[in-house]
């Protein structure tokens, strides 16, 4: 870092001093300078359980989120919320709009 310490160059940066720190470090062990991928690994909380809910909408395709989440819940213990739900239908294609029952002009 051209003679600065790992703090010196966190303020030089704009960076928090654990971050430099860190960064640092990786350099100095492994000579990584590449950053890493931000946030949660891809894998879904439910991705464990895909078995079991698949199951569960090809026995009764009309499930709608609050019942697979509340399901998921007393069966396998697993409190998730209806986004995460969501998500885990969307990757696996199975999203659905519920229509409306019309009312008779």
């Amino acid at each position: 870092m051209g003679g600065l310490s790992a703090r010196q160059a966190a303020e030089r940066f704009d960076v928090g001093t654990a971050t430099a720190i860190v960064w640092v470090r990786r350099f100095r062990e492994g000579g990584e300078l590449v950053a890493r991928r931000q946030g949660k690994p891809r894998g879904l909380r439910l991705d464990p359980h895909a078995d079991y809910l698949l199951g569960l909408l090809e026995q009764t395709p009309d499930l709608t989120l609050a019942e697979l989440a509340a399901t998921l819940e007393r069966e396998r213990g697993v409190r998730v919320s209806l986004a995460t739900v969501w998500t885990f239908l969307d990757r696996h294609a199975m999203t659905f709009k519920k229509v409306p029952v019309s009312s008779p002009r």
